[in-house]
């Protein structure tokens, strides 16, 4: 009986999802763990094989797993990997939430000397943590976006071994970015670094309003962001957008981000896998606190790119770095 119900709830729950989007608090909320309601599946089946074989709920099952396979973890667009002719040097690219009150640089800065990427989008910076890591980065990375920035709080810093323009910070009440042009090796492209607005967990008992404003905010920042693009005549074919998006693939935004032009690069050429593909949480320490280690749960921090570009490798940094958000890394090539 219970496998009944689980089968037609999660399934009217992903319906719900698809048919209505984030138009409801609530349904936002699912939308974003909508990977967890897959799970239980596994204690239904140990239950078929052992205590009972129904062929009805072993259809159920059976519909809903290839559901999850299919849609969460190896996506239906899985890229192969056809040759195709590149532009020079594939380029690394990393996403990296760095976490406002991150009180220790070291173990984010050795992340960056390991993964040494060209290009380091990252969020959440202070002022101070962007001259602090400047100032260790500066050999590697003489490019940057925020020497002439006056806040305190950044929002966004760039860093890059190639030359690096910044075009401008992109207004918006809703969250930070910043559009970068980068030369590397006489190729021209851009980059966006985003961070959007994130939701208080406490508002879901009294203020479920913020949930769903937080959720309308960031369709209006990301609609922002593409209208700067055309208002600067930039060729999203030639874009990359890296950060926070604080939404997963369950969320309106990732369908609205799609259908703009742009492709979620770690999907293109790596299945989800639970646990490590996951960026987010990391640690206790943006939620109460505390810095003690936690399991993420959720995929919220990405690389998207238009179709100038072919991901290659795709990466999600697994040690501890002292952010709540563990870092994205994406080799990217650049096509003719």
């Amino acid at each position: 009986m219970l496998s009944y119900i689980y089968i037609i709830s999660t399934i009217t729950l992903v319906s719900l999802g698809y048919l209505l989007g984030d138009s409801i608090w609530w349904l936002a909320l699912v939308n974003s763990f909508r990977y967890w309601l897959f799970f239980p599946l596994i204690i239904f089946w140990i239950e078929q094989i052992f205590v009972q074989i129904d062929k009805w709920q072993s259809t159920g099952l059976g519909i809903l797993t290839v559901l999850w396979i299919f849609l969460y973890i190896w996506f239906p667009f899985y890229e192969n990997n056809k040759p195709i002719p590149l532009n020079g040097n594939p380029i690394k690219v990393m996403s990296f939430n760095i976490l406002f009150k991150n009180r220790d640089m070291n173990p984010a800065f050795e992340a960056l000397q390991k993964a040494d990427p060209d290009i380091i989008a990252i969020q959440e910076i202070t002022k101070p943590q962007a001259q602090v890591l400047g100032e260790a980065l500066k050999e590697k990375y003489q490019y940057n976006s925020y020497n002439n920035a006056p806040d305190k709080i950044l929002g966004v810093a760039t860093f890059s071994k190639s030359p690096l323009r910044k075009i401008g910070q992109i207004p918006s009440q809703y969250g930070h970015a910043e559009l970068v042009e980068i030369e590397d090796a006489s190729r021209k492209f851009y980059l966006v670094n985003i961070h959007t607005s994130s939701i208080d967990p406490l508002d879901i008992f009294d203020q479920p309003s913020n949930i769903q404003k937080a959720y309308e905010n960031r369709e209006k920042f990301f609609a922002e962001i593409f209208a700067y693009l055309r208002e600067n005549q930039i060729d999203i074919k030639k874009v990359l957008l890296a950060g926070d998006f604080n939404s997963t693939e369950g969320n309106k935004l990732y369908q609205i981000v799609q259908a703009a032009g742009f492709k979620d690069s770690y999907r293109e050429i790596s299945p989800v896998i639970p646990f490590s593909s996951f960026t987010f949480p990391h640690n206790w320490l943006g939620l109460a606190d505390r810095n003690a280690k936690m399991i993420p749960l959720i995929r919220i921090d990405y690389i998207f790119s238009g179709s100038g570009f072919k991901p290659i490798k795709a990466d999600i940094v697994q040690e501890a770095t002292g952010s709540d958000h563990r870092p994205v890394i994406m080799t990217l090539g650049i096509l003719q």
